[in-house]
């Protein structure tokens, strides 16, 4: 960032010891107001402290400290907005330190991927999936806690009706519901995630890319990229 006090915009998902998985958007100076990537938190859950910690029957539990990590490349999908404004919005994200998902005391865990043949709808049947971030909430302000919401899945003809030359295929439109449910500003580049019938693991299925503003209008789905 341009100032020396980092601005976190985007969130993303740890894939592996080495990598993240994001938003491609995230990365592009053209949306970020020339702002560029250069550090990473992981294993957050509240921005404001330290250690998260939790009050029990025997007192205080806290985490280890979140991780902070540098950059050591980035990569974005070649098809990035080639098909279409925000079109295959997906990017990695390779960490300049390896992370340890042994340990005793590691918070971290990989996302699964899903599997060769994956198909999103049948997998999710009438379920709804789950966004996750620190964005804008209902009340204008972000989060200072990991948030998460269960998002509808809606009908793709919705989002090509409302986003006209920008949801092209590859994409999932999610969201839209009278309830409100929906992924904003600042949740970009996490993950949308789901379990099978039987419950975890958890699959990223796809990634937040953009939507309506204010955000949680009804009839206005989300879109995010199709990780599948």
């Amino acid at each position: 960032p341009r100032s020396s006090k980092p601005s976190f915009e985007c969130a993303g998902a740890v894939i592996n010891s080495k990598y993240v998985l994001t938003a491609a958007h995230c990365l592009d100076p053209d949306e970020t107001g020339g702002n560029t990537l250069s550090v990473i938190h992981l294993g957050d859950y509240d921005l404001s402290t330290n250690n998260d910690c939790e009050r029990t029957v025997l007192g205080l539990r806290c985490s280890p400290p979140h991780i902070v990590a540098g950059v050591e490349d980035t990569v974005s999908h070649p098809d990035y907005n080639t098909r279409g404004k925000s079109s295959d919005d997906v990017a990695l994200i390779r960490l300049n330190l390896t992370l340890d998902f042994d340990s005793s005391s590691a918070t971290i865990k990989p996302v699964c991927l899903p599997p060769n043949g994956f198909n999103f709808k049948a997998f999710a049947g009438n379920r709804a999936p789950i966004a996750a971030g620190w964005g804008l909430t209902e009340h204008g302000n972000s989060s200072n806690i990991l948030l998460r919401v269960n998002v509808p899945i809606a009908d793709d003809d919705l989002c090509r009706k409302r986003y006209k030359g920008k949801f092209v295929g590859n994409q999932l439109c999610i969201g839209g519901g009278e309830e409100g449910f929906d992924a904003c500003n600042g949740d970009s580049g996490g993950p949308l995630v789901m379990t099978n019938q039987n419950g975890p693991p958890f699959y990223q299925v796809g990634i937040v890319s953009f939507g309506p503003y204010p955000c949680g209008i009804n009839q206005f789905p989300g879109v995010y990229a199709n990780v599948a």
